[in-house]
C-alpha cells in the first residue's frame, strides 16, 4: 500500500474552507464499513459456473485449463459441472412444471425462432433461443409424461414432442406454445422425425417394436409399419427419401421408404443402435452404438455401412448424435462424463468435452451444439469448437503390413473394436493425464495369419499428435494335430475327412492334420451303406492337439419303421405338437405315432401354453420302430421389475445361468417349478442392483422388485486452519475461502475440504491489514494450516503489504480507509489550531 501525506499548505492554500473540509470529513467518517468492505476484489474473483450471473455471452473468449482428470460417477469426486468452454447454462427445469428427475432428455433446433426446444422430464418441454445467453429457459410448457424426442415441422411451424410415458405425442404451436393437438401413438414412443418432402412425422416406439407415421396436417396416424427389436432414434434424410430407424434390441437399422411409407431394407450396425443423425450433403447416416461404443456411419445411398467410429474413454454411454454441416463436424452426447466430437471428414474422435451430455442439437448456420446434461439437468451451448478446444484427442494408429491387398483387419482397445480394409487404422483416443495415458489393445487373426505383436500396451501423452505402432502379419510358426478317429468301420475300410478344403483318406482308424491356432471347417466323407456321426461341424485349435471321435453305424433298410411320440403330465384332451425334420405333426392324445422311413430325423416338441418339455428337440436314428418319451412340466412366469435406472439404460438378469438383457424396466423368464438362482447387473456402474443376486422359490407367477439406486462414493474432507496473531482479544475477522466467507471471533477460523486447490482473501479489520491479503492453497491428503498477521495500517514507516500476483482485493478500499484516517487527523488539527489562533489574536 502507498502511504497517504496530506500538507497543511497544500490544504489551506486550495481554498478548501474549514466548513467545506469538515463536510466532506463528515461524510467519510459516516461511510459505513460495509460499504468498504463490499467493493469486489480487481482481479481473482470466481463464481459458480452454473449460476444465472455467470453465464458467458455467446462466441465468447478463450477457455480455463481442463480438470486434471475426467469427471464420472463412480470417480468420488463432485460433477465439473457446466465446463469453462460453455457458452451458456441454464436449468433444465423451472417453475410449473414438475421437477423430479425421470430419465434422459433430447432436443430439436427450430430455425423459423432460431430456438431449442428440449424435453425435460418428466412431463416439460423448454424453449432457449439460440445466440444469447441466458439463465432460465425463456418458455416451459407441461406435455404428456416422460417426453424424449422432438421434431420441428418446418412447413406449419409446429413441435412434435414424443411422451413415452403416456404412449402419446403432442402437438404444440411454435410461438405461443400452445397444445395444438395430443395424437395417440404406439407403446413407449422415443424418438421423433419430421420429413419436410411430405409433411409426414415418423415416431419411433420403443415399447411395441414399429413406427407411427402421422400426418401432419391432419394430427392423426396414417400409418403403422414394424421395424425391428426395441426401437429408439430415428431421422429422415430428404434427399434420399428414406427414413432410418436405430433398433437398439436387434443391432441393426431399418430403411423405411418416405415415397411409399413401407420398410425396405436394414442394415447391420454396432450393439445397441440409440441415435441417428443426417448429413444431408453427402447422404450419411451416423448413428451411435451405445452397446458396442462405435459410431456407425452409412451411406444413405446405398443403404450400406461405410465407416465404423471406435469411442475409446471411461464410462462412456452413446446417447444423442447431431451433424454440424458448418464446421463438418459429428456431435455425440456421451452420457456420464464426456460429449464427443467427430471429425466427419476422417471419421475419427477429435475432442472429448467434460459434459455429460444425452441429447444433442445444432443451429446448422451458426455450428452452435446445444447439449442437455442428464446430471446436473442442463442445458449447454458451444459454439467454434477450435478456438475453445477441450480435451484434444490423441491420434493412436496401427498400420499393418503383410496381409494381402484389400484385406479387412482389426484392432480393439476396450471397449471398441476398430475395423476396416485399409493399411492404417486409427483411434482418437482421450488423454488426460500429464504422465500420459495408457491403453491396451488386441490385433485379431486375419486368414490364418498371426499378427505381431497380437497384444501390448501403449501409452500417449496430452498434446500429442500420432502415435504409431507396426503391426506385421505372417503365417504362424507352430502346428498341432486334428485328429479324427473312427468307430464302427469294418477292418480295412476306407473312409475320409476335410479341414478347411484338403481332404484325408485312410483304411486305418485315425485321419491326422497338421493344423494352425484357429477354427477349422470340417467334414466326413460319406462311406456307402453308413452313416457318420458328427457328419460335419467346427473345432478350435488353442496351442494343444485335438482329437475329434466319428461313430459309424450301418444305414437303415429303406423299409418304413414307426416313430411314436408319447406324452406324460398334460391334462387329458389337451393339443401338443412335434416337429419332425421341419414338418409339423400334431394330437390331443397321449401318443402321436408316425410311419417314416429309416434314416436320421431332427425333431422338436412344441409344449401348450403354460407347460415345458423335455427334451425339448433331438436326433433319433430310426432302423427299427420307436418310442420317444415327452415330459410336460407346468411353467410360471419369474418377472424381474426394476427402479431407479435413467429409461434406456441396459441391465441384465442371468437366471440359472442363462442371461437376458433389455433396456425396458422388466424382464420376464418362464420356468418350472423349485428354486432357481439369479444375478443382477446393470451396464451403468453408478447404479448397484438391490437385491444382486439370491435364489428365489417359484410355485407359482412371481414377481421379484429390484430397485437401482444411484451411488455416491464417501467423500473424505480434511481440516483447514487459519491461525491470526495482532488482532486485539475477542475481534472479528473473515476468511473466504474458495468463494465462500467464514468468520470468527477467536484466533481459528477452520473449514472442512476435499483435495484440491482453492483461492483465499482476508479482509482487513479494526484498522488492521492482513498478511497475506490473499493467495491459494492446496488439499492433499491431510490438514492444512495457514497463518495471518495482522498489522497497523499506519504507523509511520510500517512496510506496506502487498497482495500475491494475480490478487488485488480491497486495494482501493483500504487506500481509502488509510487516506480518510489522515485526513481526518489532519483536519482536526487545523481546525483546533485555527480556532485556538484565532483566540489568541482576540485576546488584550
Amino acid at each position: 500500500m502507498r502511504s497517504l501525506t496530506v500538507r497543511s499548505d497544500v490544504v489551506m492554500n486550495s481554498g478548501l474552507t474549514a466548513t467545506a473540509l469538515v463536510t466532506v470529513l463528515a461524510v467519510l467518517l459516516v461511510l459505513p464499513a460495509t460499504t468498504l468492505a463490499a467493493i469486489p476484489p480487481a482481479t481473482g474473483a470466481t463464481r459458480d459456473r452454473l449460476s444465472p450471473e455467470a453465464a458467458r455471452p455467446l462466441h465468447s473468449a478463450a477457455p480455463a485449463p481442463s480438470p486434471a482428470v475426467p469427471w464420472s460417477p463412480a470417480s468420488g469426486r463432485s460433477s465439473p459441472g457446466s465446463p469453462h468452454y460453455t457458452l451458456s447454462s441454464a436449468s433444465l427445469v423451472t417453475s410449473g412444471c414438475n421437477t423430479t428427475y425421470a430419465g434422459e432428455s433430447w432436443m430439436a433446433f427450430d430455425a423459423y425462432d432460431q430456438s431449442f426446444w428440449v424435453a425435460a422430464a418428466p412431463d416439460c418441454v423448454e424453449v432457449f433461443p439460440a445466440n444469447a445467453s441466458y439463465g432460465s429457459p425463456s418458455a416451459s410448457y407441461v406435455v404428456g409424461s416422460d417426453p424424449f424426442g422432438v421434431a420441428v415441422d418446418s412447413t406449419t411451424h409446429e413441435i412434435y414432442v414424443a411422451n413415452s410415458g403416456s404412449n402419446n405425442v403432442t402437438v404444440l404451436n411454435d410461438s405461443s406454445g400452445a397444445v395444438v393437438a395430443s395424437i395417440g401413438v404406439g407403446s413407449s414412443p422415443s424418438g421423433v422425425a419430421f420429413d419436410p418432402a411430405t409433411g409426414a412425422i415418423f415416431v419411433a416406439n420403443n415399447g411395441s417394436d414399429n413406427v407411427s407415421v402421422i400426418n401432419g396436417s391432419l394430427h392423426r396416424v396414417v400409418a403403422s409399419l414394424s421395424v425391428g427389436v426395441d426401437p429408439i432414434g430415428i431421422a429422415v434424410d430428404p434427399a434420399t427419401r428414406q427414413a432410418f430407424v436405430a433398433n437398439s434390441g436387434s443391432a441393426n437399422l431399418t430403411v423405411i421408404s418416405t415415397r411409399t411409407v413401407a420398410v425396405t431394407g436394414s442394415i447391420g450396425t454396432g450393439s445397441g443402435p440409440f441415435g441417428v443423425a443426417i448429413d444431408n450433403r453427402s447422404d450419411r447416416v451416423y448413428v451411435t452404438d451405445r452397446g458396442s461404443n462405435n459410431l456407425t456411419v452409412v451411406n444413405a445411398t446405398a443403404d450400406t455401412v461405410m465407416a465404423s467410429v471406435p469411442v475409446v474413454s471411461p464410462a462412456m454411454n452413446l446417447q444423442g448424435v447431431a451433424y454440424d454441416p458448418k464446421e463438418d463436424l459429428v456431435w455425440v452426447g456421451g452420457g456420464y462424463s464426456y460429449a464427443v466430437v467427430v471429425n466427419a471428414s476422417t471419421n475419427v474422435v477429435g475432442w472429448y468435452l467434460t459434459v455429460d451430455p444425452s441429447g444433442v442439437a445444432v443451429d446448422p448456420s451458426t455450428g452452435e451444439a446445444c447439449l442437455s446434461d442428464t446430471s446436473n439437468r442442463s442445458f449447454l451451448c458451444i459454439s467454434n469448437l477450435t478456438s475453445f478446444g477441450g480435451w484434444n484427442a490423441a491420434e493412436l494408429d496401427f498400420t499393418e503390413q503383410g496381409l494381402p491387398s484389400g484385406a479387412a483387419w482389426s484392432v480393439t482397445i476396450p471397449p471398441a473394436t476398430l475395423s476396416a480394409a485399409t493399411t492404417t487404422l486409427r483411434f482418437g483416443v482421450l488423454t488426460w493425464y500429464s504422465s500420459g495415458t495408457t491403453y491396451a489393445f488386441t490385433v485379431a487373426t486375419v486368414y490364418g495369419l498371426q499378427p505381431s505383436p497380437a497384444t501390448g500396451n501403449i501409452t500417449v501423452y496430452p498434446n500429442s499428435t500420432v502415435t504409431l505402432t507396426q503391426i506385421t502379419f505372417g503365417p504362424p510358426t507352430t502346428t498341432y494335430l486334428l485328429n479324427f478317429t473312427e468307430t464302427g468301420l469294418p477292418i480295412g475300410t476306407t473312409w475320409g475327412v476335410s479341414v478347411d478344403g484338403p481332404v484325408g483318406y485312410t483304411n486305418g482308424t485315425t485321419v491326422a492334420f497338421a493344423v494352425f491356432n484357429g477354427t477349422h471347417n470340417f467334414s466326413v466323407v460319406t462311406v456307402p451303406g453308413y452313416s457318420s456321426t458328427p457328419t460335419r461341424g467346427l473345432v478350435t485349435i488353442q496351442g494343444h492337439d485335438v482329437t475329434v471321435n466319428v461313430t459309424f453305424v450301418p444305414a437303415p433298410p429303406p423299409a418304413p419303421y414307426t416313430l411314436s411320440f408319447a406324452e406324460s403330465g398334460l391334462p387329458v384332451g389337451t393339443v401338443w405338437s412335434v416337429s419332425v425334420n421341419g414338418t409339423p405333426y400334431a394330437t390331443n392324445g397321449a401318443v402321436l405315432s408316425l410311419r417314416l422311413p429309416g434314416g436320421t430325423y431332427l425333431y422338436s416338441v412344441v409344449a401348450p401354453p403354460g407347460y415345458s418339455a423335455n427334451p425339448t428337440n433331438g436326433t433319433v436314428f430310426l432302423d427299427a420302430d420307436r418310442t420317444l418319451g415327452i415330459q410336460f412340466t407346468p411353467t410360471y412366469t419369474l418377472t424381474f421389475n426394476e427402479t431407479g435406472l435413467p429409461a434406456g439404460t441396459t441391465w441384465t438378469v442371468r437366471l440359472d445361468g442363462a442371461a437376458v438383457s433389455s433396456l425396458r424396466s422388466a424382464i420376464v423368464f418362464v420356468v418350472v417349478a423349485g428354486n432357481h438362482s439369479f444375478t443382477v447387473s446393470s451396464a451403468d456402474p453408478a447404479f448397484a442392483p438391490s437385491p444382486s443376486s439370491g435364489t428365489i422359490a417359484v410355485a407359482a407367477d412371481t414377481v421379484v422388485p429390484v430397485t437401482f439406486p444411484y451411488l455416491f462414493p464417501p467423500v473424505t474432507e480434511y481440516a483447514v486452519t487459519f491461525q491470526e496473531s495482532g488482532l486485539p482479544s475477542g475481534a472479528g475477522w473473515t476468511v473466504t475461502v474458495n468463494g465462500t466467507a467464514q468468520s470468527s471471533n477467536t484466533t481459528t477460523i477452520v473449514v472442512q475440504l476435499r483435495n484440491g486447490s482453492y483461492p483465499f482473501q482476508v479482509l482487513p479489520t479494526f484498522g488492521l491489514l492482513p498478511a497475506p491479503t490473499a493467495g491459494s492453497f492446496a488439499v492433499a491428503g491431510g490438514p492444512v494450516g495457514l497463518t495471518i498477521q495482522f498489522t497497523s495500517t499506519i504507523c509511520g514507516g510500517c512496510p506496506s503489504v502487498a497482495p500475491p500476483t494475480g490478487f488485488a482485493p480491497y486495494s482501493g478500499a483500504l487506500v481509502l480507509a488509510a487516506a480518510g484516517s489522515l485526513l481526518v487527523g489532519v483536519a482536526l488539527g487545523l481546525v483546533l489550531g485555527y480556532v485556538l489562533a484565532g483566540r489568541r489574536r482576540t485576546v488584550p
